[in-house]
């Protein structure tokens, strides 16, 4: 069980980070940017996956209404974005909208990932209900 959760986590990482990096590409030679810096794949990799991890938490945090445990992943996930954007203003310097613009660049991405992952836990949860439902429905077997 558990090698399997790390390997989703990593599979959704990876997936996340390709899309994500494709995105940046295609708007970035859309605006007209030359490159992009090395350091802001670095960046959207840490993101990548501190949203991933934080959306296959929702185990840990099921005891609560599902609203609320999407708001309390949210509010973790961004809190860990800000330390990030926190801890490098000790390497370099910030702009003066960093944290609006980390705030606007990973919740986005984010919101997105979350509609399409919980959408997808939703779909499963009726499939194993319907399947349920089916085997409770099955009339038994007389000889």
């Amino acid at each position: 069980m558990k090698k399997s959760l790390i390997m989703n986590i990593f599979v959704g990482i990876c997936v996340s980070f390709t899309l994500l990096t494709i995105a940046n590409s295609v708007l970035t030679e859309m605006i007209g940017y030359d490159s992009i810096p090395i350091s802001n794949n670095y960046l959207m990799l840490l993101w990548c996956s501190i949203g991933t991890i934080t959306l296959f938490s929702h185990k840990l945090l099921s005891r609560w209404s599902p609203l609320t445990m999407i708001v309390i992943q949210y509010l973790i996930a961004n809190g860990l974005v800000f330390m990030t954007i926190y801890i490098s203003s000790f390497t370099s310097d910030l702009h003066p909208n960093a944290y609006r613009d980390g705030f606007r660049s990973f919740t986005i991405p984010y919101i997105i990932g979350a509609i399409i992952y919980y959408g997808y836990l939703y779909y499963e949860a009726q499939n194993q209900n319907s399947l349920l439902q089916e085997v409770k429905n099955r009339q038994p077997i007389v000889k």
